[in-house]
């Protein structure tokens, strides 16, 4: 009975504003973000603010983006030069471009990092598309 208590209470987070415990799934937390009568609003524009920090947006699809780095461990897209890992493969082409010089051409195809979900995977990106390569384990 305590173990499904505890996962029970890993499943809640508590609004820093209000105090309310909300459930850990993408969905509630958006609507949380949005109806929260707590909250601080900059201006009527800013439709969602963050239960965990003071970031705030307009849309749905940036709060949804943001939310993620909160609920989310999992780290797919690391640096192969600094071992940094990212949530967004947009943060992680950005981190490549300003922090080692990668130029990230649209033109040309080009490899430009791994990405780790357990197997070992090639990230190229042509004509601002990207794909993936899954290595076979040896």
């Amino acid at each position: 009975a305590q173990n499904s208590q505890e996962e029970e209470e890993k499943e809640l987070i508590s609004c820093k504003v209000c105090a309310q415990e909300v459930k850990c799934e993408l969905k509630t937390l958006l609507r949380h973000t949005k109806t929260c009568e707590s909250a601080p609003r900059v201006d009527k524009t800013f439709a969602h603010v963050c239960l965990m920090c003071s970031y705030h947006c307009q849309q749905n699809e940036c709060m949804k983006r943001h939310l993620v780095k909160h609920i989310s461990d999992d780290k797919p897209f690391e640096c192969e030069y600094c071992n940094l890992k990212m949530t967004r493969i947009d943060n992680w082409r950005r981190h490549l471009e300003y922090k080692h010089g990668v130029k990230m051409s649209a033109r040309k195809k080009s490899k430009v990092g791994k990405v780790t979900y357990g197997k070992v995977r090639t990230v190229t990106i042509v004509q601002g598309k990207t794909f993936v390569k899954i290595k076979k384990p040896e």
